[in-house]
């Protein structure tokens, strides 16, 4: 069940927001199920938050701190989360598809199960990450780092997935269909 109050303070925009977790560095946060849609984010500090379930497609969540946030079934589709930090997120069976997140750190994240098709990660970092299931088709992992060969063998891509140096394209990885999408 989302916090109300905290919900609130933080609908009056990052820098109040921030400031509140200043104030209130021991609270727990949570904000599950919230509807953050369309809403900016951008340089929040939501780590450690209960995010899961949350609705924030389309948002300007561009360097937003979700450090170890529990994000579980987000929907984050069509968000600009460039340079955002999701060390250590939970992002399993999470829509992030159609997003910016070039340079965005993900870190010891779980992206299990996660839907990233379509997405820019350009520069994106994945040491420790766990990809296990993860929807890659179609998404730009160029200049990506600490991208392993078996993180992405444990992955769902196609040829259409582009891949840091390196890093090769498993066999098992289907073709597109249609050379429009």
């Amino acid at each position: 069940m989302p916090n109300n109050e905290q919900f609130n303070v933080l609908m009056e925009g990052p820098k109040v927001w921030n400031e509140w977790r200043r104030l209130y560095p021991d609270a727990s946060i949570d904000l599950s199920g919230v509807k953050l849609s369309g809403e900016t984010v951008q340089g929040a500090n939501l780590s450690k938050a209960n995010l899961r379930g949350a609705n924030i497609h389309k948002a300007n969540a561009v360097a937003a701190n979700f450090s170890q946030t529990d994000l579980q079934d987000a929907d984050l589709s069509e968000t600009n989360g460039a340079k955002a930090d999701f060390s250590g997120a939970d992002l399993s069976g999470a829509k992030l598809r159609e997003s910016q997140f070039s340079g965005a750190n993900f870190s010891d994240a779980q992206l299990s199960g996660a839907d990233v098709s379509h997405a820019d990660l350009l520069g994106a970092e994945f040491t420790g990450a766990n990809l296990r299931g993860a929807n890659l088709m179609n998404s730009q992992l160029r200049q990506a780092t600490g991208l392993t060969q078996e993180q992405i063998d444990q992955a769902i891509g196609n040829d259409r997935t582009g891949l840091p140096e390196g890093v090769q394209r498993p066999s098992n990885w289907t073709q597109s269909v249609d050379p429009s999408q």
